[in-house]
C-alpha cells in the first residue's frame, strides 16, 4: 500500500488560529494501487476537504504513467470516524481513432 505525499495537500486560506476544533480527513487515492491516507489534515469543513480531494487527484492525473486503471482515479475523503464523506473520480479516456 502507498501512502499519499504530503507536500500535494493544497494550503487552505483562512486564520487556523481561529479554530481549535477542526476536524480532521483523511484521503485515500487508487489508480490501480491503493494509497492510504493515515495520517490526514486538520481542515475546516468537508468543503475544504473536497478542494484537497480534487487536488490530489489532479497530482495522480499528471504523469501519464499512474493512469493505469482505465484511466480512473479515484480520491475518497473519510472523516476522524472512518465515514466516506465525499469522492471525487477523475477519469482519462483516450479513443482510437
Amino acid at each position: 500500500m502507498n501512502h499519499l505525499p504530503a507536500d500535494r495537500f493544497p494550503e487552505v486560506t483562512g486564520d487556523p488560529m481561529m479554530r481549535t476544533d477542526m476536524p480532521r480527513f483523511f484521503f485515500d487515492a487508487q489508480n490501480g494501487v491503493d494509497a492510504r491516507d493515515d495520517v490526514g489534515r486538520e481542515l475546516p469543513d468537508t468543503a475544504a476537504a473536497q478542494r484537497v480531494a480534487v487536488t490530489v487527484a489532479a497530482f495522480y492525473a499528471s504523469d501519464p504513467d499512474r493512469l493505469i486503471d482505465e484511466g480512473v482515479i479515484v480520491v475518497r475523503v473519510r472523516d476522524e470516524a472512518g465515514a466516506v464523506v465525499a469522492t471525487v473520480r477523475l477519469a482519462c479516456l483516450v479513443e482510437a481513432a
